[in-house]
């Protein structure tokens, strides 16, 4: 009886991991799948280095049969078909395949990240207009002074030449930019680490074994979960903004205050919409801190340990903000920074080498047929749920697109017009992909402007990246020397 049920148990294996095969579409062997998986678990690899291996391993193929944590996953990695589906024919991939599940929670239901459908397009309606470049210099002064704050701070509390962990310091200077920024509060994170919202906002990010545990329970024993009371996010944390976002609203209702932030723009771009509830507002805030807090952090990272291993690019940078700042007399407007070329191309360099994701995933919600282009292709037929994955990251280091893809060469986005997608493409594109740009333009401008960054005995070789983190976080930190320029 064991055996029949262990044969049948491989049999399932099998048809279930060579579906592809059986619709004309290239795949690995099912043995190669089982081989991959188990590498991958021994050798601890992350989906970035699946991502570059798929691209690099069918380098001719318009798109790849694959298995996303068991899931048959197309996935595409020509740039046309990419831009088809993403844009042209959205309305076939409108929604996000759910990697979370939905446990209920009445906030987290609404956030425009795991919002599919009319839910999804009628919110993003609401949150979107609030990220025009004309809105954001509304926040440009705050963002500078928190920056430039933060940096005082650093000369006078850091010892000359100390070795820090980088992204630990810059998310703290993300921290208060994003609460000034969305509820005009001062924060002042590095000299006050205990402070409350600080660490609230730090609890999102807290993706322990615990965490993944609650996941799986809720995606497979929802009955059990919703038994235990479990949820995805810590309730600590939700209830903690629900609060702060009511208090912050009757408090400007009632004074008749105004403020250059994000919440005044949310009420004041939709203060004829009577269903914009208080849970609607703190799911599109904690949506904005949960997919712009992290993303930023581990970007300006990434740009400060690509510096330190390129001192010629850091100074060269340098040379752009000090000519700038001494045109500007110390007062660098809003305009006036957005047009920093070689700033613009490290941070897109930054992003190329170290996309947010590995992958992007859409789930198809109307039949959609994929013609035959080349010579042994058959046209393709999607149903109804089946998931399209897009490997960025590994399209961004294919040598088919970029020269010496594996180097930072800031330079080449002087005259780049190749593949680069690092916020996704269409109206399912990052919401807030222009206030990071420039969150973090100011971040590095202030920090180049009066520090070197320069590799200490601490600083890894090359970077790994966190296998169990949904984005893309260097496993080893950011370990670099602190130098005060003359």
């Amino acid at each position: 009886m064991i055996y029949l049920l262990l044969l049948l148990i491989f049999v399932c294996a099998i048809w279930r991991f060579t579906t592809w095969n059986r619709r004309g579409i290239r795949q690995y062997n099912f043995w190669t799948i089982w081989w991959k998986n188990f590498n991958d678990v021994i050798r601890q690899l992350s989906y970035c280095e699946r991502s570059i291996s798929l691209c690099r391993d069918f380098p001719n193929e318009r798109y790849v049969g694959t298995y996303q944590s068991g899931i048959p996953t197309l996935c595409v990695k020509d740039p046309k078909l990419i831009q088809k589906i993403l844009t042209k024919d959205f309305d076939h991939f409108r929604n996000r395949y759910p990697r979370l599940p939905d446990d209920g929670d009445p906030v987290l239901r609404k956030s425009l990240f795991l919002l599919n459908g009319t839910p999804w397009k009628t919110l993003r309606k609401v949150a979107s207009p609030i990220f025009t470049l004309k809105k954001l210099k509304i926040m440009y002064a705050a963002m500078m002074e928190c920056s430039i704050n933060h940096c005082k701070i650093l000369e006078h509390q850091v010892a000359p030449d100390a070795v820090l962990e980088m992204k630990s310091i810059l998310a703290h200077l993300a921290t208060d930019i994003f609460c000034l920024t969305h509820f005009s509060i001062y924060v002042n994170s590095l000299s006050d680490p205990n402070n409350k919202l600080y660490n609230m906002i730090k609890s999102i990010f807290d993706l322990d074994i615990r965490f993944y545990l609650r996941v799986g329970l809720i995606k497979i024993f929802p009955p059990i979960a919703r038994f235990l009371g479990l949820r995805v996010f810590n309730q600590e944390m939700i209830l903690y903004f629900q609060k702060l976002v009511d208090e912050n609203r009757k408090a400007r209702v009632e004074n008749n205050l105004e403020r250059p932030d994000i919440i005044d723009l949310l009420y004041i771009q939709n203060k004829d919409n009577e269903n914009l509830t208080v849970e609607d507002t703190t799911a599109t805030i904690v949506s904005f801190f949960a997919a712009g807090f992290d993303t930023v952090s581990s970007l300006m990272g990434f740009i400060t340990f690509e510096l330190a291993k390129n001192p010629q690019k850091q100074q060269k940078l340098q040379t752009e903000i000090d000519e700038t700042f001494k045109a500007c007399n110390g007062n660098v407007p809003y305009e006036t920074m957005l047009k920093l070329k070689f700033l613009d191309c490290v941070i897109s360099e930054t992003l190329r080498l170290w996309s947010a994701t590995a992958f992007m995933e859409r789930e198809c919600v109307k039949p959609y047929t994929i013609p035959a282009e080349v010579q042994g292709e058959k046209p393709i037929h999607l149903k109804v749920g089946d998931v399209v994955a897009i490997p960025t990251f590994g399209l961004h280091r294919d040598p088919k697109f970029y020269e010496e893809p594996d180097s930072f060469k800031p330079e080449r986005f002087l005259t780049c017009d190749e593949f680069f997608m690092p916020f996704g493409n269409g109206p399912r594109q990052c919401i807030g992909n222009r206030y990071s740009m420039v969150v973090t333009k100011v971040a590095m401008f202030n920090l180049f402007l009066k520090f070197n960054i320069l590799p200490s005995e601490k600083t890894a070789k090359e970077i790994r990246v966190l296998r169990t983190n949904l984005q893309v976080v260097s496993k080893d930190g950011y370990w670099l020397k602190l130098q005060r320029r003359g």
